[in-house]
C-alpha cells in the first residue's frame, strides 16, 4: 500500500458520493424526528409544518451530530467512506493508522470551513509539503491514495 497524497480532484469526486449517502442519512433522521413527533404530538393539521418550539436547537443539533458520527465511524473504522473507498482514498494520521474519534471529530468540525470559505482550506494544500489540507493539517490526518500492488 502506498501513501501517496492523493489529488484535491479525487478528494473532491469522493466528497460527492459522500455527500449522496449525506443526503440519505438526513433523510432518515428527518424522518425518524418527525415520526417521533407524531408519536408526542400528534399529526400538524394539513396545511401547517412541524413545530418542534424551544426543540428546535435540538433537532437540528441532533442531525449534525449524526453526519459528523457518520464520518468519524468510517474514518476511525477503516480509515474510509464509502466515497472514498470507491475513489481509492484512505485518512491516516500521522502515524499511518486510522485516525482517532478526537482526530475524527476536529477534521469534521474544520472541513466545513475550508470548503466554505472559497476553498482556501484545499488551496492549502498546494503550499503544504506533505500535500494536507488545513483541516488535515490540525487535526494531524492525511488522505492517502491506495494503489493496488
Amino acid at each position: 500500500m502506498s501513501t501517496l497524497s492523493a489529488p484535491l480532484w479525487r478528494r473532491f469526486a469522493a466528497m460527492i458520493y459522500d455527500f449522496l449517502l449525506v443526503v440519505a442519512i438526513s433523510m432518515a433522521y428527518g424522518l425518524a424526528i418527525i415520526g417521533i413527533t407524531v408519536l408526542i404530538k400528534g399529526a400538524p393539521e394539513p396545511g401547517h409544518r412541524f413545530d418542534w418550539g424551544n426543540f428546535n436547537f435540538l433537532v437540528v443539533t441532533g442531525w449534525i451530530v449524526c453526519i459528523i458520527y457518520f464520518f468519524c465511524f468510517f474514518w476511525n473504522k477503516s480509515g474510509q467512506t464509502l466515497g472514498m473507498k470507491s475513489w481509492k482514498l484512505q485518512v491516516v494520521n500521522d502515524a499511518n493508522q486510522y485516525p482517532s474519534y478526537q482526530q475524527s471529530v476536529i477534521r469534521c468540525l474544520i472541513a466545513p470551513f475550508s470548503f466554505f470559505i472559497f476553498g482556501i482550506g484545499y488551496w492549502w494544500a498546494f503550499t503544504n509539503p506533505e500535500k494536507q489540507t488545513l483541516h488535515e493539517k490540525l487535526s494531524n490526518t492525511k488522505t492517502i491514495l491506495i494503489k493496488d500492488n
